[in-house]
């Protein structure tokens, strides 16, 4: 007697199915009920084992008739030995990919009769259905065209770009979780107790994400936190040298404490692959936007002016508000190395300026703004603490967006 619940979950790859199997698992636990997890198959030690075995040797590839019992035989088996079994104990059980499309999307992207598929997934399956299928990410065209795919290549090709197609935001933030390692050497007055507040940047992208989150805007929202410890270390950054990016162009190092950049530029670089619309780093960048601005403003800069024109915008509704500064070719020659392709600061003048010219070097690819929060991040003395900007303004952009 089948006293459980089975829930399936199927979607592209990068979809987060694993993900959703943890907090659908999580979840029940919490409730009491006792939970059962399968894995697919074929991705298990034994089922790679046994395909290795009956692979052709000659072209590495296995035989359609056998490639189909083998999907089916141990589908079979994981049903009627541990899904069955647990159901009638009254475990729920969470499983990816078995629906029927799941079988033929399998099958299809490895060469395999569609129809035979069809037929053997009804004679595994027959009335044992899932009691809830999630499906992440697919779309009735996309989910035709992976069956239809009729090589790997092409499945794999076709995955991707159902993923990318979904992103049009990324929010950049690089999190240093105690950055100023040369003044711990002499911290006496040196205001240490507030470099916890370099990470605001992180706080401030991770604080959007739960509120788009919680209002269940409908948009595509990708965030990128490269996180790193600045500490005293004998393996530690020193003037003179250089390093290359994530990007391939080189870096000669003169301030150590213009590192948060470095890091940074890597996840522009990295946030490529998502092909995105538009692209938006925080960061308490530099103590020149305070000399600027003050506490007021925040600091912006674009190779947008659209762009640029939306963020104002936002942060006037949300009260959270930006000013924009030049990002002119001028500046961007205060960066020059006789070492590398660029150095990492320009000197004393623009200071803010030309950390974004910096960052830019790495955004050639899409619609980007950076927006320096170092004045606006936190406060001190009697009011000392995050102020939690510019949640506000990024959460009013993506609802402007929307």
């Amino acid at each position: 007697m089948r006293n459980g619940k089975f829930i399936t979950i199927d979607g592209v790859e990068g979809a987060g199915k694993s993900t959703q199997i943890d907090l659908i698992c999580s979840y029940l636990h919490e409730k009491g009920i006792e939970v059962v997890r399968t894995r697919e198959p074929g991705g298990t030690p034994v089922g790679e084992k046994i395909r290795s075995v009956l692979l052709d040797v000659d072209n590495q590839e296995m035989h359609s008739d056998t490639e189909l019992m083998l999907m089916f035989s141990s589908r079979n088996e994981l049903i009627q030995n541990k899904i069955i079994p647990a159901l009638n104990k009254g475990h729920w059980v969470v499983s990816d990919r078995f629906t029927d499309a799941s079988f033929a999307y399998q099958g299809g992207g490895r060469m395999l009769d569609l129809n035979r598929i069809s037929e053997l997934a009804d004679w595994v399956l027959g009335d044992f259905k899932p009691d809830l299928t999630l499906l992440l990410d697919v779309s009735v065209e996309v989910g035709m065209q992976r069956i239809e795919a009729r090589s790997a290549k092409d499945r794999i090709e076709l995955e991707e770009r159902a993923f990318f197609e979904r992103v049009r935001s990324v929010f950049i933030s690089r999190s240093e979780t105690f950055p100023e390692r040369i003044k711990l050497i002499d911290a006496t007055g040196s205001g240490m107790d507030e470099m916890k507040y370099d990470m605001c940047g992180a706080a401030s992208v991770l604080g959007t994400m739960s509120a788009i989150a919680e209002m269940n805007l409908k948009v595509n929202l990708v965030v990128v936190v490269p996180a790193v410890e600045n500490m005293p270390a004998h393996n530690a950054s020193r003037p003179g040298d250089v390093v290359k990016s994530m990007s391939g162009q080189t870096i000669e190092i003169l301030n150590t404490d213009a590192e948060g950049r470095l890091i940074l530029c890597d996840a522009l670089t990295y946030c490529e692959k998502y092909k995105p619309k538009t692209v938006i780093d925080i960061a308490t960048l530099t103590g020149a936007v305070i000399i600027a601005l003050g506490k007021h403003h925040s600091g912006v800069m674009s190779n947008d002016q659209s762009l640029a024109d939306a963020l104002k915008i936002s942060g006037e509704a949300a009260q959270d508000t930006v000013w924009q500064l030049p990002l002119d070719e001028e500046y961007d020659d205060l960066l020059k190395s006789n070492f590398a392709d660029m150095a990492n600061i320009g000197g004393r003048e623009a200071g803010t300026v030309t950390a974004a010219c910096f960052l830019a070097r790495y955004t050639k690819k899409y619609s980007w703004a950076h927006i320096d929060i170092a004045g606006t991040a936190w406060l001190g003395g009697s009011k000392k603490g995050a102020t939690g900007r510019p949640v506000p303004l990024l959460t009013q952009y993506i609802m402007d967006q929307v």
